[in-house]
C-alpha cells in the first residue's frame, strides 16, 4: 500500500511540474500521461513550442544527420523493429527503474548539434510523449525536442514499398505492436 501512495504522490508531482515546464495546450490537456498506460493521446504539439512529427516527415529526416531518433521502448520491441539509426534509450515515465534515457544523454545529442525525436509504439503509447516532456523539463530548448506521435507503425506504413530504407528488424512487415 505504501509503494502504491508514493507512486501516486509522485506521479501526481511530476504531473503538476510537467504543467508548469512545459504549459500544456488546448486539446492536449484531455490526456494525463500519468494514468493507466496505452491510452490514446491527442494529436498535436502537446505543449508550446514543443513539435508534432507526421509519419511522412519523419522519412525525411531519417538519414539526416541532424536528427537523432530516439527509441522510448523496451530492448525487445526495439529489436523487433525500429526506425533505421535510431537509438534505444528506453523510457516510461519518471523514476521509472528501466529507463535508460537521462538528461546528460539527451544533452549530449544537442550538444552535438543534434534535434532529438522521440518515438515509441504510435499514439495509445505514452513514452515518446513522456520521454519528450521530460527533456522539456530538464531544460532542453522546446526547438530541439520533437514528438514523432505515431511512432514505428506510422513509419512502417508511411514507407510502403521502402520499408527497408527506413526501417531495421525482421519484424516491421506487418507491424502490430
Amino acid at each position: 500500500m505504501n509503494r502504491f501512495y508514493v507512486l501516486l504522490v509522485s506521479l501526481l508531482s511530476i504531473f503538476s511540474l510537467a504543467t508548469l515546464a512545459c504549459t500544456l495546450n488546448p486539446g492536449y490537456e484531455g490526456y494525463n500521461k500519468d494514468k493507466a498506460k496505452g491510452e490514446p493521446v491527442t494529436a498535436g504539439d502537446p505543449a508550446p513550442g514543443l513539435k508534432l512529427l507526421t509519419p511522412t516527415d519523419a522519412l525525411n529526416l531519417i538519414e539526416n544527420d541532424k536528427y537523432v531518433f530516439i527509441d522510448t521502448r523496451p530492448e525487445r520491441l526495439y529489436q523487433k523493429c525500429k526506425i533505421k539509426n535510431s537509438k534505444l534509450h528506453p523510457y516510461a515515465i519518471p523514476g521509472d527503474a528501466e529507463n535508460t534515457l537521462t538528461q546528460e544523454i539527451v544533452k549530449g545529442y544537442i550538444d552535438a548539434g543534434k534535434t532529438v525525436v522521440f518515438y515509441c509504439n504510435a499514439l495509445k503509447c505514452y513514452r515518446g510523449l513522456n520521454a519528450a516532456i521530460q527533456a522539456c523539463q530538464w531544460g532542453i530548448p522546446t526547438d530541439k525536442i520533437i514528438w514523432l506521435a505515431e511512432g514505428v507503425p506510422g513509419v512502417v506504413a508511411a514507407a510502403g514499398d521502402k520499408l527497408k530504407k527506413y526501417t531495421d528488424g525482421k519484424g516491421c512487415v506487418n507491424f502490430t505492436e
